[in-house]
């Protein structure tokens, strides 16, 4: 018993300098890759901001800063991640690390509701009218222009919002699925909508709640604007949805799913797991989801090596070629902007070999500079060679989570626009009680 009491406090000890450890490298190497912030800039959103005690209190990431406006100059983009120096990579595990006992292990003494994978599984099988209020916006699934944000997951969009040399793919994929499902919109601007006199601290403050409501899962109605390319068009909304995705991506990078998915999803995938997945997206396609998927390169060290090269998309469609054994997952990258997205699909191609082994390749991933797996290169097929293709761990949870926000709001739509009840009506009138 003494013995089991020693090691207890060893292990205890251990995890006490393993997290001081973290600090202190995480102090050291932001001293060298702060960058000076820019002049502050003159709108409303900064100004709150600043007075926001709870904005820069983060020990775990003290990097993001809203001091400077964001630049949407080409000319600033910076290398891509994998050829930065090792110490910034390493500095990416650390992160992680200890955003994993600090969002993870000390909730794993409580235990976690069932609820959503209950109702999730509850609507899917005996309630699938309920999926109704997710095809409402449907259509927006598809690259449209008019249906994307004004920036995308690049690091020359946040310089002088944040200084890290490395991709916010997770929260720009969480931020716009929000906005696709969640956003209403109407051009016209009703007597019953209020809207105060545009350019005020009042009309900001009109138009911030309702951008933290779809930030925070919650539907909402943006009179006055056409579309989410219009309201992102606004160079106030554009910065503050930027200040969003930073947030977003730390919340869910520290998710236990996801760090759990770390550890073999270079791994490339055999044929039973390909199926099921397959299966899975056309699932959800089909009830009118829009999920979010990781991927990995198969020829990339692993991500807690610091050299992975590791993604998030929003799954759009499942083509299937069998003449061709071939089977398309096709995408919504963040990485593009949409004036891109529309010229050509954008999807991850899954060939079924001679030997019945399936081989996954993104072309878009075809530069061997990413490549650290030499022994695997393949230089004559165009792409790489992906690893594992998951469906996010969240997803369950924002379907339902999003379900009920809509069902809320069409219970009571905006008075003064017939389009918004309509489309709400739809829905409501085809649901399986």
């Amino acid at each position: 018993m003494q013995r089991m009491n020693l090691s207890r406090r060893w292990t205890f000890l251990a995890l006490l300098a393993v997290l001081a450890l973290a600090e202190t490298t995480l102090a050291q190497a932001q001293s060298i890759m702060n960058v000076p912030p820019g002049p502050l800039p003159d709108h409303y959103f900064t100004k709150q901001m600043l007075n926001d005690e709870e904005w820069n209190d983060s020990k775990l990431f003290p990097s993001i800063n809203p001091k400077s406006r964001a630049e949407t100059d080409p000319t600033y983009v910076e290398e891509d991640y994998l050829r930065l120096p090792w110490y910034q990579r390493k500095l990416q595990v650390v992160q992680l690390i200890t955003g994993f006992f600090q969002y993870s292990v000390l909730g794993f003494f409580h235990h976690q509701p069932k609820y959503y994978e209950r109702t999730y599984r509850k609507w899917s099988e005996r309630m699938p009218g309920k999926f109704n209020y997710l095809k409402i916006h449907e259509n927006r699934y598809q690259p449209k222009i008019e249906d994307s944000l004004t920036f995308i997951n690049s690091l020359h969009e946040y310089r002088g919002i944040s200084d890290k040399a490395i991709g916010y793919c997770y929260g720009v994929s969480d931020v716009f699925k929000k906005f696709t499902q969640l956003a209403f919109f109407s051009e016209s601007v009703a007597p019953e909508d209020q809207v105060p006199e545009k350019g005020t601290d009042e009309w900001f403050d009109y138009y911030l709640d309702r951008l933290n409501d779809v930030v925070n899962g919650d539907a909402a109605f943006f009179p006055g604007f056409k579309n989410l390319r219009e309201l992102t068009m606004v160079p106030e909304f554009e910065f503050y949805l930027k200040i969003q995705v930073t947030r977003q991506w730390k919340r869910l990078a520290s998710l236990k799913s996801t760090l759990s998915s770390y550890w073999h999803n270079t791994e490339e995938m055999d044929a039973d797991e390909v199926a099921e997945l397959v299966t899975n997206l056309k699932g959800r396609l089909s009830r009118g989801e829009f999920p979010k998927i990781s991927f990995a390169s198969a020829i990339s060290k692993t991500f807690l090596t610091g050299g992975a090269r590791t993604h998030v998309v929003l799954a759009t469609k499942v083509e299937e070629l069998p003449e061709q054994k071939i089977t398309r997952i096709h995408i919504w990258d963040i990485d593009f902007y949409a004036e891109d997205l529309v010229k050509r699909p954008y999807f991850l191609e899954i060939k079924t070999n001679d030997d019945d082994t399936p081989t996954i390749r993104y072309q878009e991933w075809a530069n061997p500079s990413h490549d650290t797996k030499r022994s695997l290169l393949r230089t004559e097929i165009p792409g790489d060679r992906i690893g594992k293709v998951l469906v996010s761990g969240e997803n369950n949870e924002e379907v339902v989570d999003t379900i009920n926000s809509i069902e809320e709001f069409c219970a009571n739509p905006p008075a003064g626009h017939p389009e918004i009840k309509a489309e709400c009506a739809r829905a409501q009138s085809s649901k399986e009680l």
